[in-house]
Formats: structure tokens, sequence, C-alpha cells
């Protein structure tokens, strides 16, 4: 069960770093447990254009609807700020060594991905990691749901709070 739910909150991972609905369709269509949640955002995905929708949520310049990063959240909003450190220390604690420098760690993509990494090699690990980096993504989620106009994206919001619940609710992935 460890590797399904490693599996899939990789693919969440990845479908909040990109708008390439091809790859995000391999992704999902490489995941073999629940069907009817795949298949309902693969027809989502197939449902037209993400890109405009990926840039209004998380990238728009004039004001992003759900800024992804969990520094954009705090009281103090501020970029690259003690989540970003928190997150880069975790990474290289794994061996894991952030790709570009001013690319912020605590990025939901690349949290829900480190997640996945220890959902599969330091499950012993996973609680801390998310009262640190995973507490916020819940309220995240709500939010991106009731804000986006592409039914991806409201999928993927249920999709990822699933997982998260998954993780919440078992005292260990092995049981999720």
């Amino acid at each position: 069960m460890n590797e399904v739910l490693a599996n899939q909150l990789a693919f969440a991972g990845s479908a909040f770093l990109s708008s390439d609905a091809a790859r995000l369709a391999d992704l999902l269509e490489g995941l073999r447990e629940a069907q009817e949640e795949i298949a309902a955002l693969l027809l989502a995905l197939r449902s037209g254009d993400i890109d405009r929708e990926y840039v209004r949520l998380f990238y728009d310049p004039l004001g992003a609807v759900c800024p992804p990063w969990q520094s954009a959240r705090g009281e103090e909003p501020r970029l690259m700020g003690e989540s970003h450190v928190s997150a880069t220390g975790w990474y290289r604690q794994a061996g894991l060594e952030p790709q570009l420098s001013n690319e912020p760690a605590d990025h939901i993509g690349l949290l829900l991905l480190f997640a996945a990494h220890l959902v599969r090699h330091e499950p012993a690990a996973l609680a801390r990691f998310q009262a640190e980096h995973l507490a916020w993504m819940p309220e995240y989620l709500n939010q991106l749901a009731g804000a986006t106009k592409h039914p991806f994206y409201a999928g993927l919001a249920a999709f990822t709070a699933a997982r998260l619940d998954a993780i919440s609710s078992s005292p260990t992935p092995a049981t999720a």
C-alpha cells in the first residue's frame, strides 16, 4: 500500500508543477488504484486546455488566485522564507538537491513529491514532515476547489486532499 500512496502523491505533486496534459495523462494512466477517481481526472484533463487555468491559479503576474507556496500562506507571507529553508533542509538531509537555487522549495508540488519519497523510503519521518510542511494544504486545497474554473483542478484538489487524509488518519502510511 505504501507504493500506491507514494505514486498517488507523486502524481499530485507533478500536477501542481506542470500543466503538460499529455504527461499528466500518462502519469494518471499509470496509477492502478482509485480507478473511479483516475477516470474522472482523465476526463477532466481531456475536457479542455488547462494551461490558462494553471497560470491564472498559480502564477498570474497580476495576482495568482492560489499561490502554490507554503510561505505565501503565513501571517507574514514571504517567498523563500522560513518554510523554504526548512524544506530545503529536509531535501538535503535525504540526499536530494534542489535543481534550481531560485525555486522555492516549499512549492506544493515539491512538498508532495517529497512526501511520496518519505512514504517509500522514510515512513517514520512522514508525521514530522506533515506537521511542518503538509498541514497547510487542506485549507489551500479547499480554496483551490472553490477558485478553479476547470474541472481538472477541482478533481486534483479532492484527489490530493484524500491522500493527505490517508496520511493523517493512519499511524503509518502502510495502512493508508
